[in-house]
């Protein structure tokens, strides 16, 4: 009976981001996901995102989610055992290394290039934290896995997740979606994002009221200003080059 109770809030909270939070990046995932793909989500949410995926690439697909929260992950994983068995739930972080010393602190990788050096916002580390681990890592237990798009939603530490995630975006291609809230430190690490997707063969965009704009009209005063406005942005896609142009129509 809980169980149920808890599938059908699911649900509720999934119709309330589609139709109110989140109502651009919710139609562009339900129009260009296709049915059979295998989508990797990063989410520090409720797991309303999670729910229009698992409808999106169907019984055939995959959807792997990864709860920052230990009881919305416990949570998410009844909700889907009923109702959304293409979606796995796994409580644990993503970042650039397995090092536990990354969490609650500013990353000093060694094999970094300079312009990566810049420092990350990430969670207090706390004894009641999941474990930590890279994409890449993850995928390479299971090889025969293909991604077809990656998407983070406020996590805070969306740089960190791209290093950790290297091997996959070098070699698999996915598409790249990101949200991220008001906050003076994110907008200021936007540009260092960018970067990272442009020097590993992505061309980025973001979702405007008149649809998806190049990412290089994007600007930090008239797009960060204030997220009451209309013209306030919030979320990115990027996409492999040369079949970006054609994707994001």
């Amino acid at each position: 009976m809980l169980r149920r109770w808890n599938s059908l809030l699911w649900s509720l909270r999934a119709w309330n981001y589609r139709l109110r939070v989140e109502p651009r990046q919710t139609r562009y995932l339900l129009g260009h996901l296709q049915a059979g793909e295998t989508v990797i989500e990063i989410s520090g949410g409720n797991g309303a995102s999670t729910y229009w995926l698992g409808r999106a690439v169907g019984p055939r697909g995959r959807v792997i989610a990864f709860m920052q929260d230990a009881n919305t992950a416990r949570r998410l994983r009844g909700c889907s055992a009923l109702c959304a068995p293409s979606v796995t739930v796994e409580n644990l972080n993503l970042f650039s290394s397995v090092s536990p010393s990354l969490v609650g602190s500013a990353s000093r990788s060694t094999d970094r290039s300079a312009d990566d050096a810049v420092p990350q916002i990430t969670p207090i580390a706390a004894a009641h934290e999941p474990g930590i681990t890279t994409l890449d890592q993850y995928l390479r237990d299971q090889p025969r896995l293909a991604v077809n798009v990656l998407r983070f939603d406020n996590v805070g530490h969306e740089l960190e997740i791209l290093r950790g995630a290297r091997r996959t975006i070098t070699q698999q291609r996915p598409r790249i979606l990101f949200a991220s809230p008001p906050s003076d430190a994110l907008t200021a690490l936007h540009d260092h994002v960018f970067e990272f997707l442009a020097r590993h063969g992505y061309h980025g965009y973001f979702f405007a009221a008149e649809g998806h704009e190049d990412i290089r009209l994007f600007d930090v005063e008239r797009h960060r200003a204030d997220p009451s406005l209309p013209g306030y942005v919030r979320n990115f896609l990027f996409l492999p080059a040369p079949r970006s142009r054609q994707l994001a129509a």
